[in-house]
């Protein structure tokens, strides 16, 4: 808990800490403040936000050293930053006649039916309504009846002012109220104003709500600079206000002053609510701050608050993307010991963990405890356990929920599902089902599948070696979603050019790669070209990958190597100078390692032919060592990895036989699986016979 206000000392009071033993965030030590703690958006930009500094006794740290302290009356009490009490709805006082009258049933119809443009007609069928001053109840009623007509409240608050009535704070936190939720914030900004400058007094509801339409407007700078005015102008806000800012401060990523704010309402005596907690959780969630996750769980048990359903959704998700999934998982135990039921969205976040850290058994139990507790389901949660059970490997429990959720009536598959299920069966070499859903079961369900789905099917497909499906499929993405067609599913064209038969089969997916990108089907000429110079390549591959998403270049570069590898009419010297330039672009980096112990290269996530050029490329690179005699391992060694699935075991397959055609001395590792290694003399022997190495061996040796 936070010490009281009077125990603050005046270095406390400048910049506020966590009452830990080790503080989240350091104190400041130079001069000069951070850029996030100095002021934001308030009214005048000199001066520091008077919710910042309201509390404040002495000069700031920023200002000159020899600045003389200002003397504290340690007798005065200290302004408070919030009121412990909500704030109740002032009446307002007698306006005319004290009698309500009953209006006219029509009166209000006939108001709303006038257009917003005729002010002269409202005015005067309001003047013709109330022959005497109406009462305070008559105006309450009809403001409250015109909240979804914001534009008729304005004119009846206008009305209000040119008949000399006596305006009251109540009727323009109602119109303000109507403007809010009409997401009108100029006209709410005006009001504001008006009532700032010629009165009516703003209270807690007024700035409240003026907040809270800020944050609905999304003008959340506009937020926090009203937040500071309410200070200037004397009043204190009540908890939902102190709540309503820190979400804003929240959703800015506005850590430091959230937690300076929360400090002092703290240290005021403020009970953070739910809300609060909830926003702050989401805060250090966003922010990936594991320790300020763990300190606020830690307040709400000194404050004996028991966290709801939807704290626990702030924790275990933020846990979960700061890669801490015991965490979470302790925190979705203990949720359940409390008694706090997990919603959808408890689940949904728990299971994509559990699938995202190949957490099998965890999830499964989870899944077994959902059925037996007849946990809340939905749409997302069912799409959520079968993408967990397509990433773990159970292909048999995704196609069980599969066919649960076809028999559904209430969570009947979407494009999401269709999509996962594709990608699935495309993994595991299923293109015959894969097709039947994206042609056949998704079309009788009326949905139309994006370019995911199109992608994952291509692929499968090219890697089969099944071009003319290719093309078909190409051509159903060019009717369906033309729009869509992006970097990978070009990639997935070029990735099936290596697997094509003959001269008419390439021409058919350099057709389909002209139609989805000229870009790179004119950089394919160009590599065709033996007449085109490196200079001249390295210019349209740098612009290719320039307009291509960062995920998507490696495998661009990978591809193209893999063409011109395995494709005949292309120079032989291409996939060298692929794999140099995607060096230079900085592709391929951290593939070689060098220990005293041994020399490696990994080329594990390389398709074939690259991972052929950088096995070329790093034995070159011993070859140099050598002649430049540096000092060398006992052992060198050649990362392939393994798989199970078909795909996955190509490329182990393909460097073994390679490895062997050309009489390396590389022999599978019986303590390091998916590897190949080779003793120093071997190798260096080797190179020399293949005339890389031109020192002699027995120099070195």
């Amino acid at each position: 808990m936070a010490p009281p206000l009077s125990t603050l000392s005046p270095s406390t009071m400048a910049v506020s800490h966590f009452p830990l033993s080790k503080p989240l965030y350091p104190k400041p030590t130079s001069s000069t403040s951070s850029p996030s703690l100095q002021c934001h958006s308030s009214i005048s930009e000199q001066l520091r936000p008077l919710s910042l500094s309201l509390l404040k006794d002495t000069p700031a740290h920023d200002e000159p050293a020899n600045s003389k302290p200002t003397w504290v009356n340690p007798t005065k009490p200290k302004p408070n930053v919030i009121s412990l009490v909500r704030h109740r709805k002032a009446k307002p006082t007698s306006n005319g006649n004290p009698q309500s009258i009953s209006l006219n049933p029509t009166l209000l119809q006939t108001l709303i039916s006038i257009p917003d443009s005729d002010k002269y007609l409202f005015f005067s069928t309001l003047t013709e309504a109330f022959s005497f001053p109406p009462s305070d109840d008559d105006i309450l009623f009809l403001l409250n009846s015109l909240y979804r007509h914001p534009k008729k409240s304005i004119l009846l608050l206008e009305w209000l002012k040119e008949s000399s009535f006596v305006m009251e704070t109540i009727f323009y936190n109602l119109v303000l109220k109507s403007l809010r939720n009409a997401r009108q914030w100029d006209q709410i900004d005006r009001l504001a104003h008006e009532m700032l400058d010629h009165g009516p007094q703003p209270d807690n509801i007024t700035f409240s709500t003026v907040i809270s339409a800020a944050h609905k407007c999304r003008r959340f700078e506009k937020a926090i600079e009203w937040f500071d005015v309410m200070y200037s102008a004397g009043v204190i806000p009540d908890e939902v206000t102190f709540s309503s800012i820190l979400k804003v401060y929240a959703i800015l990523g506005k850590k430091e002053e959230a937690l300076i704010l929360y400090e002092r309402g703290r240290a005021a005596g403020w009970k953070p609510d739910h809300v609060a907690f909830s926003v702050l959780g989401k805060l250090f969630g966003d922010a990936g701050d594991q320790d300020g996750m763990l300190y606020m769980r830690d307040e709400m048990k000194r404050l004996n608050i028991v966290p709801n359903v939807v704290v626990y959704n702030t924790l275990i998700n933020g846990f979960g993307r700061a890669g801490r999934p015991n965490i979470a998982k302790e925190l979705f135990e203990e949720m359940c010991q409390l008694g706090v039921n997990p919603d959808e969205r408890t689940l949904t976040a728990i299971l994509k963990i559990y699938g995202k850290y190949k957490r099998t058994r965890d999830a499964m139990d989870i899944c077994a405890r959902m059925k037996e507790s007849r946990w809340p389901m939905d749409q997302i949660l069912y799409n959520t356990i079968l993408t967990m059970c397509a990433d773990l490997g159970m292909d048999s429990e995704a196609e069980k929920i599969f066919e649960e959720m076809k028999q559904s009536h209430k969570w009947l598959p979407d494009k999401w599902t269709y999509s996962v299920m594709i990608k699935l069966y495309c993994r595991t070499s299923k293109s015959e089902r894969a097709w039947q859903l994206l042609f056949e079961e998704m079309p009788q369900r009326g949905l139309q599948p994006d370019v995911t789905c199109y992608t994952s099917l291509i692929d499968c497909l090219g890697k089969e070696g099944r071009v003319d499906d290719v093309v078909a499929a190409f051509e159903s993405a060019m009717e369906t979603v033309p729009s869509q067609i992006d970097d990978q599913l070009c990639c997935c064209l070029l990735s099936t050019m290596a697997h094509c038969k003959d001269e008419m089969q390439m021409k058919a997916i350099l057709a389909c790669i002209e139609k989805a990108s000229p870009m790179l089907h004119r950089l394919i000429c160009m590599l065709w070209n033996e007449s085109v110079e490196f200079d001249e390549i390295k210019e349209s591959f740098r612009k290719l990958l320039s307009k291509a998403p960062i995920y998507v270049r490696r495998p661009y570069c990978n591809c193209l190597i893999d063409m011109c590898t395995f494709r005949p009419g292309f120079p032989l010297h291409r996939p060298r100078e692929l794999f140099h330039l995607g060096n230079i672009y900085g592709l391929y980096q951290g593939l070689q390692t060098r220990r005293l112990s041994e020399w490696s290269v990994d080329l594990r996530r390389l398709s074939i032919g690259a991972a052929r050029a950088a096995l070329d490329d790093w034995l070159e690179s011993v070859a140099e060592a050598v002649e430049e005699r540096e000092g060398l391992p006992p052992q060198f060694r050649v990362f392939t990895g393994y798989g199970l699935d078909r795909f996955k075991s190509v490329l182990p397959s393909y460097l073994e036989r390679y490895l062997s055609d050309t009489g390396a001395p590389f022999h599978k590792s019986e303590e390091m699986t998916g590897s190949f290694v080779a003793e120093k003399a071997d190798l260096l022997q080797w190179l020399q016979s293949q005339g890389i190495l031109s020192v002699g061996v027995s120099e070195i040796l």
